[in-house]
């Protein structure tokens, strides 16, 4: 009779602990912090016009944040924080190629217009022989 009030309380208090254990695992603490900082970095990203440099890689953050609210409105705390990295992830990448894609166009506006001045110098060079 003792083992049966034994095993019954052993069984019961592991009962109890996995219970706060997955309590806690859906529990974490809300990554508020997290997904704003997602927020504010895909809207540099857009600022940078990463609609024309990184279209896939801002549609991928902007998908992952939207997911990581719904997960933190339900209390998947810890879905949500993971979703919110990886849409930062994501807008950092957005933005970076953003920058690259920009500083290439820039490049090429400029040797075009090094190729027209250079044109323009030879035409007037030749003009005064």
């Amino acid at each position: 009779m003792k083992n049966n009030v034994y095993i019954s309380r052993i069984l019961g208090i592991s009962f109890l602990l996995g219970a706060v254990a997955l309590a806690g695992c859906s529990a974490g603490t809300p990554p508020t912090g997290r997904i704003a900082k997602t927020e504010m970095t895909i809207k540099q990203a857009q600022e940078n016009e990463a609609l024309n440099y990184a279209p896939l890689e801002l549609k991928l953050a902007e998908d992952n944040l939207k997911a990581a609210k719904a997960a933190q409105a339900e209390e998947e705390y810890i879905k949500a924080g993971e979703l919110a990295d990886k849409a930062l992830a994501d807008a950092i990448l957005a933005e970076e190629r953003s920058k690259a894609g920009k500083a290439k166009k820039i490049s090429s506006d400029l040797q075009d217009a090094i190729k027209s001045f250079q044109k323009e110098n030879d035409r007037l060079y030749l003009r005064k022989k």
